[in-house]
């Protein structure tokens, strides 16, 4: 499937560019120079396993140069169904630099959502783990495999690969022959291809460019004030719009760490917070619900989790305090983490036709007793917002 980018007038995309949110760089160029600004330093960090910097760019190079080694070449889709592993972020990188289009899937979707979205997007390469959550990955794609003319290499993260498939560490397991060169890439080519979650109907593929990507990371950096310094707790999945900027391109442009979760739990989410001093987290209320609910449970300094620009009061335990430096994404925040009154940005369209303004959402510290509403998961639900009713459907994937 050929695959193009949403048409814009051209005096929009002309703005942009002067603004210059537009056509600065490509994925590639900014993790380049982030990664000869911060070297030693953790990027990532996924249980005991800690990437550097210098050692995402030296693996992500090499498995560029893996990936071109299995006919990989500009604009081709390699697609990945993994949990929060390091070896996302290493593939999505390999990929970018190769100037290919990655295509996330959600690790729980299962033959009919996989087929339909590996056929409509022509993926050449799919990554997938092993046996993960009783699902049998490689046996499943073996069983589609008749139906995907298009893809030709099947890899297997952390498993032994079944006959007809490979290792995805083989990716890798050569240095690059030259690190620092990378294709060059247009920054106005897609980077992305992510499909809706399909509540509703069929699945949508979503194209994000290089240029529409990294204008949503300068974005967040502005209205959250992001710095190198900052490490994020990640618990939304790598194959989700949350997930890919905060976990990925965020380190990888901006400089900041990643702590990846491939199983939510919030007491594990709290010592995690603790151990690896966390400032910033992203994900749906839920997660600030439980964090809340299990505060009082587990021990641990976690103050250095800030809210709306403050430290969070501390109760007698020393856990955390209802409140959180989360930014809440997926669905509508419970009322006890109303969204802060942040200034409205213009900013370039992400994946629209048009301009549109994002308002920053950041929860603010609660009281220490608050009474949270139940907010259940249903297609159309509501929420009480700030004060008022509002309707929202399931949340979908962007």
């Amino acid at each position: 499937m050929a695959l193009y980018p949403t048409a814009l007038r051209r005096q929009d995309a002309a703005r942009w560019r002067a603004a210059g949110e537009w056509g600065v760089e490509s994925l590639g160029g900014a993790f380049a120079r982030t990664c000869a600004m911060r070297g030693t330093a953790a990027a990532l960090i996924d249980g005991e396993r800690r990437l550097a910097f210098a050692e995402w760019d030296r693996l992500s190079a090499a498995a560029a140069d893996g990936l071109g080694g299995l006919g990989v070449g500009a604009g081709d889709v390699v697609a990945y169904q993994l949990p929060n592993w390091w070896e996302a972020t290493v593939l999505f990188l390999a990929a970018a630099r190769r100037g290919a289009v990655v295509n996330p899937v959600l690790p729980i979707f299962r033959a009919r959502e996989l087929a339909f979205i590996l056929r409509q997007s022509g993926a050449r390469v799919l990554v997938v783990p092993g046996t993960y959550r009783d699902c049998d990955y490689p046996a499943m794609v073996a069983d589609l495999r008749a139906e995907l003319p298009a893809l030709r290499h099947v890899l297997v993260a952390r498993a032994a690969p079944p006959v007809g498939t490979g290792a995805l560490d083989s990716l890798w397991a050569h240095p690059a022959a030259n690190a620092s060169a990378a294709v060059e890439v247009d920054p106005s080519t897609p980077l992305m291809l992510m499909y809706t979650s399909g509540t509703t109907a069929a699945a949508k593929g979503v194209l994000h460019t290089h240029d529409t990507l990294l204008a949503e990371v300068r974005s967040l950096r502005r209205v959250h004030a992001l710095t190198p310094g900052d490490r994020t707790l990640m618990p939304s999945p790598l194959t989700h719009i949350s997930g890919v900027v905060h976990a990925i391109l965020t380190p990888a442009v901006v400089g900041t760490s990643a702590v990846l979760m491939d199983r939510w739990g919030a007491a594990a989410a709290l010592q995690t917070i603790a151990r690896e001093r966390v400032t910033y987290m992203v994900g749906a209320p839920t997660f600030l619900q439980d964090l809340v609910a299990q505060a009082e449970e587990v021990d641990g300094d976690t103050t250095s989790l800030p809210a709306a620009g403050r430290r969070c009061p501390r109760r007698s335990s020393g856990a955390l305090a209802p409140a959180s430096a989360v930014s809440p994404s997926g669905s509508t925040a419970p009322p006890s983490s109303p969204p802060s009154p942040a200034p409205t940005r213009r900013m370039p369209p992400r994946w629209g036709p048009r301009p549109r303004a994002v308002p920053s959402r950041r929860a603010r510290c609660a009281s220490p007793t608050p009474a949270v509403a139940p907010c259940r998961p249903a297609r159309r639900a509501r929420c009480r917002r700030a004060g008022r009713s509002v309707a929202s459907a399931t949340p979908t994937q962007r």
